[in-house]
């Protein structure tokens, strides 16, 4: 017997998908729509084509987009782990040139973000012992 789509996980992670983008007041339109992400034609208007270029979710992958500032398309999604995915996520621009690393007064303050929530790691007399603190967490939040 056939699954009802609208059972299916992948199902939910398409809607997801059309929300963040095209819905102005979704939480996330900011990060993707806002920022002018778009699905492919192909996608946007069919679930059924969307199972067919992406297949089943994998166990513990969520659906990333390879280039982050590409669109959702069929090169540029894969399933990916949560570790593929804090490596692939975009960089925000700082002073310190390092992600997650910001000078605050006379020190340095690492932050690392997981699911959506900024983790504050500490302060860090140093640039090399934040980023240290910082590579720590990546790799901590990674196995999570």
């Amino acid at each position: 017997m056939a699954e009802l789509k609208s059972k299916m996980p992948e199902y939910a992670v398409w809607l997801a998908m059309r929300q963040r983008c095209y819905n102005p007041k979704s939480q996330r339109f900011k990060y993707y729509g806002g920022r002018g992400i778009k699905i492919c034609s192909r996608w946007l208007t069919s679930f059924d084509n969307f199972i067919e270029d992406m297949g089943r979710r994998p166990k513990g992958k969520s659906l990333d987009r390879i280039d982050v500032d590409g669109d959702y398309e069929p090169d540029n999604c894969r399933w990916a782990t949560q570790t593929e995915q804090i490596v692939n996520r975009r960089d925000f621009p700082n002073r310190t040139g390092h992600k997650g690393i910001r000078k605050k007064h006379n020190c340095y303050q690492a932050r690392i973000t997981v699911n959506y929530k900024e983790i504050y790691l500490g302060n860090y007399k140093t640039l090399e012992e934040a980023v240290e603190a910082r590579k720590s967490a990546e790799v901590k939040y990674a196995r999570a």
